[in-house]
C-alpha cells in the first residue's frame, strides 16, 4: 500500500510539475509529499496593476476567477509579499488509483487519467495569468 502510494504521488507530482512549467509558472519539482509551491513573482508588476500585492489576494482572485484553490505562502511562514502559494495535487480518486496501479501498474496513461482534472485547472490558471 505505502509503496503504491509513493509511486502514485511521485508520478502525479512529476506530471503536475510539467503542467505548471508548460503553463508558464515557476515551481520546484516535488521531492515528496503531495504539494508544490508556486511562485507568482514574475507576475508581480501585472498583479500590482490589478491591485494585488499579497499571496492571500492572489489566492482569493484565482479561486474566484478560475476555480483553482491555492493556499497562500503566509500560511507556511513565508512573507505575504513573496507571492507564493501552495497547490496540493491530490484531487483524484485514491481508491481508483490504487486499484488501477495494482491491476495494471504505472504508465503515462495512468498518470494522465488520474491527473486530468488537476492538469486542466493548471492550464486554465496559466491562460488566466497570460491574459493580463
Amino acid at each position: 500500500y505505502v509503496e503504491n502510494q509513493r509511486v502514485i504521488l511521485k508520478a502525479i507530482g512529476a506530471h503536475i510539475h510539467k503542467a505548471i512549467v508548460a503553463a508558464g509558472l515557476n515551481a520546484h519539482a516535488p521531492e515528496g509529499g503531495f504539494y508544490i509551491l508556486l511562485d507568482f513573482m514574475q507576475y508581480r508588476e501585472t498583479l500590482n496593476k490589478m491591485g494585488i500585492y499579497t499571496d492571500t489576494e492572489i489566492c482569493s482572485k484565482v479561486l474566484a476567477d478560475t476555480g483553482v484553490a491555492l493556499l497562500p505562502g503566509i500560511s507556511f511562514g513565508l512573507p505575504p509579499e513573496a507571492l507564493c502559494a501552495r497547490l496540493a495535487y491530490v484531487d483524484f480518486d485514491g481508491k481508483q488509483a490504487l486499484d488501477d496501479i495494482n491491476q495494471h501498474g504505472w504508465s503515462e496513461k495512468f498518470t494522465a487519467k488520474h491527473a486530468k482534472k488537476m492538469s486542466t485547472g493548471i492550464q486554465n490558471l496559466g491562460i488566466y495569468l497570460k491574459q493580463y
